[in-house]
């Protein structure tokens, strides 16, 4: 197996041998201490009013997303200035993960929070997750913030796969019953500018095959 190797989008290792690498890189490790985290219930909120429930193993706002919907952090205040990184925390179980018609997409916004105005905004997607127990990443949306400043993040509807006529005669969720674009949701998350992501794309040497980009992997320098 022969692999590129991508950081933050763009080619970092290219032509890696066998199913292991390391950044040579020194001092990249995962650190929680440098990110913001709104957890369901408490810090993010559902503009219904709807409580967060505990199925699944952790707190989420549950079947959310359907048109008109939102959820709002509280005010963040950037501790550095640059790119920084808005994910969520979901499940989704609508379909197997061998498809993606119910792969849910939301429009996120982060404003600022004394006028509302935009500083930045920006689609992500949650992809079908293998059960509703298995927690996931969404992808992550860039948006450059300001030390010393403080924002909030709303998160609202947008439209997936299900929408489009062509599989109105799919006959799982988001086919013949109609679009389907929710997910749980259970936290968002503000990850810092010196974070690194990395994806994978593999060709295998036997078959010629290639495979996607895997999910992209993030770490922060260590402390």
């Amino acid at each position: 197996m022969v692999s590129n190797i991508y950081r933050n989008g763009e080619l970092y290792a290219a032509g890696v041998q066998g199913d292991r690498w390391t950044d040579p890189e020194p001092g990249i490790a995962w650190s929680t201490g440098q990110v913001f985290r709104f957890s369901a219930g408490e810090d993010l909120m559902a503009g219904d009013g709807r409580s967060a429930t505990d199925e699944h193993g952790r707190p989420h706002f549950a079947d959310w997303g359907y048109p008109g919907e939102e959820l709002t952090t509280i005010e963040l205040e950037a501790r550095e200035s640059g790119k920084h990184y808005v994910q969520a925390v979901y499940g989704n179980a609508l379909n197997s993960i061998n498809t993606g018609i119910t792969a849910a997409n939301k429009w996120v916004t982060v404003e600022y929070a004394d006028s509302g105005a935009p500083a930045g905004a920006g689609l992500v997607t949650m992809p079908h997750r293998s059960s509703w127990g298995d927690w996931g990443d969404s992808s992550l949306l860039p948006v450059s913030l300001t030390a010393g400043v403080r924002y909030r993040i709303r998160i609202s509807d947008y439209y997936n796969m299900s929408y489009f006529e062509h599989f109105s005669i799919y006959n799982g969720a988001g086919g013949m019953g109609g679009p389907v674009n929710r997910a749980n949701i259970a936290e968002v998350k503000v990850l810092p500018p010196s974070l690194h992501c990395y994806a994978v794309e593999s060709e295998y040497v036997d078959t010629g095959n290639r495979s996607q980009h895997s999910q992209p992997q993030c770490y922060l320098p260590a402390l």
